[in-house]
This record gives C-alpha cells, structure tokens and sequence, in this order.
C-alpha cells in the first residue's frame, strides 16, 4: 500500500490506524459475493450479478450485536436496497425525474450518517444502489421489479448464511468448555 493510499484511507477511517477485519468476516463476504457470481456467469443469468453485489453489501451492513438486531439491520437493508433498485431501474427511462431522486437518496444517504457510521453505510450503499440501478432503465414495471427482487435474492442469501455461521457461534463456547475440562 503506498504512502498516499494509507494517507488517504486515515482521513476515511478517522484514525491512524485501519480498523481490523476478522478473516471469517472476510471469508463470509467472499462466499455470498461468489456464489451468485458464478451462478450469474454459468448459465447466463446476468442479473444475478446484481444479487452478488446485494449479498457482498448485506455483509457490509452487518452492525454486529443481537442476532435479532443484525436480523433486523439486514432484512431493513434487503428491503430498501430492493426499493432503491427497482424504482432506480424503472425511473431510468426518465432523465429528469431519476436525476432529482437520485439526488434525494444520495442527501438521504448522507444525512443518515447523523444516525452513526453502520447506518449511514447502509444508507449510501443504498443511495449507490439506486445510481447505478438507473443506467438500467427498465422499460416496463416487470423489468424493474424483477431488478429489486435479484437485489433482495442477494440479501435474503446474504442472511441466510449469516444465520447459518450465527447458529455455530453458541456451540463454540460451548466446545470449549468441555475441552477445558
């Protein structure tokens, strides 16, 4: 990493230091980013390309705590994420009317910042998701919502991963405590 990205990444971050990503975090992102990449490239299923970048943000959007808190925090996030994209794509065919929306999402985006950093992550990757699901107009209403419900299969795969690892954390402490005796 050269001098002025680590310079440039200390602004971003707030500190002098970068925050520290545990590898089975990593690993997770990884794994429901490629899945639907794969399966978008196999059979020629483009838009499932859309869900694999769904899945990799939900895991961006992870706010850590409850399971019921993280839930809650990524299903929101399924659900707005599936808004902002088909009603991106369906305006797309509109300059004026998707140029002042994506406008407002990207002020919404922001000022959620106020609500603390995972929060307004959220809300930016939302903002982005309806920019960039506007250079797709749709055409018609079904085009679009197909387009936010591949968004929300990315999410909903995201979180059933999640839950899955989620299930194993009880059974860790749990292994170790018989190890120790």
């Amino acid at each position: 990493m050269t001098p002025s990205t680590r310079a440039v990444l200390r602004r971003l971050t707030g500190s002098g230091t970068l925050r520290h990503m545990p590898l089975g975090d990593a690993l997770r992102g990884g794994i429901v980013c490629a899945t639907p990449a794969v399966l978008a490239a196999v059979p020629h299923t483009p838009l499932l390309s859309w869900s694999a970048i769904a899945a990799f943000w939900t895991c961006f959007c992870d706010p850590g705590g409850s399971r019921r808190t993280r839930l809650r925090f990524a299903l929101a996030f399924g659900a707005a994420g599936a808004v902002a994209s088909g009603l991106g794509a369906w305006v797309g065919a509109w300059a004026t009317l998707a140029l002042v929306l994506a406008a407002l999402t990207g002020f919404v985006g922001a000022f959620a910042g106020v609500k603390g950093s995972k929060v307004g992550l959220c809300a930016l990757l939302v903002a982005t998701d309806f920019a960039l699901s506007v250079a797709f107009p749709a055409g018609d209403l079904s085009h679009a919502v197909a387009y936010g419900a591949y968004f929300l299969y990315g999410n909903l795969w995201a979180v059933a991963f999640a839950i899955l690892l989620w299930h194993t954390d009880p059974l860790s402490p749990a292994r170790r405590a018989v190890a120790v005796c």
